[in-house]
């Protein structure tokens, strides 16, 4: 979802009004258009008019960069944890795309952190779909999931992904959904299209959390209580795609934290124990049909 917010350069030594009332305003706040104006004057030594002050304020009031609170003006809140978090976003994209291509298992556990759910869905499938850990493709992938995992800035190449997946593991990719809530059905038919084999609503009280065996290899997904809670919460409402992306907008304009860790690790025992489990709840459900 794209954010409108300005990135200013924080310093004086700049010729734009916006960038500089943004520095006057991150030192000191609220204040009026005469203060700013005296400020911008006095202690930096620039030369901006009151009506170019009070003219650039109104539009970043309208940017919703600038809070006025009677005569005064101060930074809105919501803009600078937008900024914070593209920040953030946007150095864990790089250190996440620079750790990608470095990923090799050295026999102890590898943790991914993630806290953006599109980057977190879509990294992770990358990875499974690739042949950083797995040196072949006479494989397969074998989960237990508590929902349907989904973007919330769903594109096209995102179903690529899941194609490439099932593409990339030539025994298949077997997945168990635990929940079924109405957005978690949604999610089921997206992934079978695919060529994924899904199964929802199956209740497995041995794993309370998502894990992945591929090939020798164990992923165990937690998302934290607060990202739990928002997942439930969307996925309880959502009957449909558009409902979907609109619960997303709504849920994350109040900038709830989203925060998603990945173990990686190597037991084979483990990996050969989910798939039977996993298989197993196939074959039930093939009995039962």
């Amino acid at each position: 979802m794209p954010i409108n917010f300005t990135v200013p350069e924080l310093s004086v030594d700049t010729n734009s009004s916006k960038d500089t009332i943004i520095y006057v305003l991150s030192n000191d706040w609220p204040l009026t258009v005469t203060q700013i104006n005296n400020r911008i004057s006095d202690l930096y030594g620039l030369n901006i008019s009151y009506q170019a002050v009070h003219k650039t304020l109104l539009q970043l009031e309208l940017d919703n960069i600038v809070l006025r609170k009677g005569k005064k003006f101060e930074l809105k809140k919501s803009w600078i944890k937008n900024l914070k978090n593209f920040a953030t976003t946007l150095e864990n994209r790089y250190i996440l795309n620079e750790r990608k291509k470095n990923i090799k298992y050295k026999g102890k556990p590898i943790t991914l952190k993630f806290d953006d759910m599109n980057d977190f869905f879509r990294e992770f499938l990358s990875l499974l779909g690739s042949n950083q850990l797995i040196q072949n493709n006479n494989r397969a992938i074998y989960a237990i999931q508590t929902h349907g995992w989904f973007p919330l800035g769903f594109r096209f190449s995102d179903y690529n992904l899941l194609s490439k997946l099932v593409k990339s593991n030539k025994k298949g990719v077997w997945c168990v959904i635990q929940k079924e809530l109405p957005f978690d059905k949604v999610v089921a038919q997206t992934y079978k299209r695919a060529g994924l084999n899904v199964l929802t609503g199956i209740k497995d009280d041995a794993f309370k959390h998502g894990v992945i065996a591929q090939g020798d290899f164990v992923f165990d997904i937690n998302f934290s209580p607060a990202t739990t809670e928002l997942v439930e919460e969307l996925y309880s409402k959502t009957q449909n795609l558009s409902v979907y992306f609109r619960e997303f907008t709504k849920q994350f304009t109040e900038k709830k934290d989203v925060n998603i860790k990945i173990k990686i690790r190597k037991n084979p025992s483990y990996a050969k124990l989910l798939q039977k489990q996993v298989l197993s709840h196939f074959k039930e459900e093939e009995q039962n049909d």
